[in-house]
């Protein structure tokens, strides 16, 4: 009771400001902190990429699944945006306008606008974007195979996911990917937009006219209209994937093809992902099983790995990749596939079995996947790494300095530079390792590299 009073006070001021219709002070301040919070927003690191580093609101485009990206519009333009109305409405309040009459009265509009750039972020990796979300998961599946080599541990993230695991194909699999990957700059504009919708409760402004309410009806009738028409087609694209779905799990494969081509038409961002292909290889698999092509050979390849065949699903892959050399879900379904090769062993029953940390014999798959994705971290790491076992010290050097220039992770870094500098110390160039060990050092902060220290140390 005590709190509400004292937010009221604040919000009116003195008793003889309501009477001379002089603003309050919150009026002022609370506006002023949402715009200044929107604005700090648009600067801080919304999205952190586990291989490329943090990109802040300005370095993400907008993408509602309209295909259309411009570097003027990006989440930091729009908070920017945002953050001009909530301040414009701060100086409204302190020093009144031709528009302050309906200015003030607008809070809970501002506050929904500051969870505009929220709304469009999340639907856009969870729903629309198909390319930005599956270059997110393979960067993520990279670090993870790569750090799970490094023979020390990592915090866990807020979400547990094994590299192997990780299918960003369902709604589940995707939140769960960008819950982990989500920076401080998304809670900002919820703070904002909290700030302005809760005020609304303790602010003392006249009644509304029944002017202002056909002119605050006609405004959320047109913003509606907007917010519609932005997402309506990725919507609907979904829609069309989720009924080509059930008309693939009840066998109407030609109304399956239907749907699918009508959710591309809507989304054609959904055909730089496996999962469109899969779906549509295997709808093509059944109508036609005589005639294979680049889809239903995925199809097939998709159903080898679930059986934990991977070297079929290899063969199946390597016909499409011939084809499609550069297309993007092609190299990922590729390096999936050759880093299970990698990691895994096949026993004489079929089944496969970890290798060892020390074990060379998945040197073969690594050379494919080095010759197929050279921009894969994880094949240029475990490349360097086998190297440096058989004592190839000039090749692993060289290897681990491509690796550093693959992305900003300072871990891997920290690791790559350790590897460099017991390669020069296999050389005998100690003075050069000792530097080396220094960097990779000054890399890992959280001290978590104790190999590198190790070695600085002289215990190896």
């Amino acid at each position: 009771m005590l709190s509400s009073k004292q937010l009221w006070f604040l919000g009116t001021g003195r008793v003889g400001r309501l009477q001379t219709g002089r603003p309050g002070r919150l009026q002022v301040i609370v506006p002023l902190c949402a715009g200044g919070l929107m604005l700090v927003a648009s600067f801080l690191p919304w999205l952190n990429d586990p291989l490329m580093g943090a990109y802040a609101a300005w370095s993400l485009p907008v993408d509602a699944g309209w295909q259309f990206r411009a570097a003027a519009l990006s989440y930091g333009s729009l908070c920017l945006c945002c953050a001009c109305y909530a301040l414009l409405l701060a100086c409204a309040a302190w020093r009144p306008l031709k528009v302050h009459i309906s200015l003030p009265r607008s809070y809970i509009a501002a506050g929904c606008l500051c969870l505009v750039p929220i709304v469009l972020f999340l639907f856009q990796y969870l729903c629309s974007d198909t390319h930005g979300i599956s270059d997110l998961a393979q960067h993520k599946v990279q670090v993870l195979l790569v750090e799970q080599h490094f023979g020390y541990k990592f915090p866990r993230d807020r979400i547990f996911v094994a590299p192997f695991m990780l299918d960003v194909t369902t709604l589940t699999g995707r939140g769960a990917l960008l819950i982990n990957q989500l920076s401080i700059g998304v809670a900002l504009p919820c703070i904002s937009a909290w700030l302005l919708i809760v005020y609304k409760r303790f602010s003392t402004l006249p009644a509304r006219t029944s002017v202002d309410h056909r002119r605050r009806a006609c405004v959320w009738t047109i913003a509606v209209c907007v917010l519609l028409l932005v997402i309506g087609r990725g919507t609907a694209a979904l829609a069309c994937e989720y009924e080509a779905r059930v008309s693939l799990a009840d066998g109407r494969y030609t109304q399956t093809l239907n749907w699918l081509h009508a959710a591309l038409i809507l989304n054609p961002s959904l055909n730089q992902g496996a999962a469109y292909h899969i779906e549509r290889g295997q709808a093509l698999y059944f109508l036609a099983p005589q005639t294979p092509n680049d889809d239903s050979r995925a199809y097939l390849a998709h159903v080898y790995a679930t059986q934990k065949d991977y070297a079929d699903g290899y063969q199946q892959l390597l016909v499409v990749w011939q084809h499609q050399r550069e297309t993007p879900w092609v190299l990922a379904e590729m390096s999936t596939t050759l880093a299970h090769l990698a990691e895994f062993a096949e026993r004489p029953g079929g089944s496969v079995v970890a290798r060892p940390a020390h074990d060379d014999t998945g040197l073969a798959w690594l050379q494919l996947l080095h010759k197929i994705a050279p921009a894969n971290v994880y094949g240029q790491y475990m490349f360097g790494r086998v190297q440096c076992n058989l004592h190839n010290y000039a090749l692993c050097a060289a290897q681990m300095n491509i690796v550093l220039k693959l992305g900003a992770n300072t871990d891997i870094w920290s690791s790559a530079y350790t590897y460099i500098a017991t390669s020069e110390m296999g050389q005998g160039r100690y003075t050069l390792a000792r530097d080396l060990l220094f960097k990779a050092e000054q890399l890992d902060p959280d001290y978590r590299n104790t190999t590198a220290r190790e070695e600085l140390s002289g215990l190896h």
